[in-house]
Order: C-alpha cells, then sequence, then structure tokens
C-alpha cells in the first residue's frame, strides 16, 4: 500500500489491483492484458538495469519473428559467497545454455525476471 500511495496520482503508473493476492504470474498476466503499448517490459523487484539493455531489447524486437527477448541475468553479489556464486552459475547456464537450446527447437519456456514481451 505505500507504494502504491505514493505513485497512484502520478500518470506514469497504472495500478492494477486485483481481488486477492493471486501470484506473481497471474498478476503479470493481467498487467499484460490491460497494457495499451506494443511492448511490455517486466522485472522483478530485485532487478538492476545496465543503461542500455532497454535499447538492446526493444532493436531486438524489431524481428518480427521474435516473440520475446530477455537480458543476461547476473547475481550482482556473486562473489560474496559459494553459494551466491552457484546461483550465478545457474543463471549463466540458464541464459546462455539452456533458453539457447530450447529456442533453438522454437519453444523457449521462460524469458527470466526481465523481458520484453510484443502485445
Amino acid at each position: 500500500m505505500p507504494v502504491y500511495d505514493a505513485y497512484t496520482r502520478d500518470p506514469r503508473f497504472n495500478f492494477i489491483t486485483l481481488p486477492q493476492n493471486m501470484r506473481k504470474r497471474k498478476a503479470q498476466i493481467a498487467a499484460i492484458r490491460s497494457s495499451s503499448g506494443e511492448l511490455v517490459l517486466n522485472v522483478d523487484s530485485d532487478t538492476t538495469l545496465a543503461p542500455d539493455v532497454v535499447k538492446k531489447l526493444v532493436l531486438t524486437m524489431r524481428d518480427t519473428k521474435i516473440g520475446a527477448a530477455m537480458g543476461q541475468l547476473t547475481a550482482s553479489n556473486r562473489s560474496d559467497t559459494w553459494l551466491i556464486r552457484l546461483i550465478d552459475m545457474e543463471y549463466w547456464l540458464a541464459c546462455n545454455e539452456e533458453r539457447a537450446a530450447q529456442a533453438r527447437f522454437g519453444a523457449v519456456m521462460c524469458c527470466g525476471s526481465l523481458t520484453l514481451v510484443v502485445v
């Protein structure tokens, strides 16, 4: 509610309230369905964007055969512990191996926490 109260009058934001907590995926679907733009950028709350990432994603989406594009995920604190290093390695494998293999067959199942989607 504090975020809603702080930004509800700001014309740059459009809040969608659901009847109950329906979890992240259903909230994303509701947001995409109510959007009016050609592209929708989805970012997790703990994501930090590189300065050029939106431009790169938009340029990628110029290809009409592409339905979604994602950025490279890295753990910003990857040098803190061995567990976080392992998580960062999983991000790298997911972005660079798993998604590439899925794309080869034309069926990427998930685009991560930074996604640009054609509506």
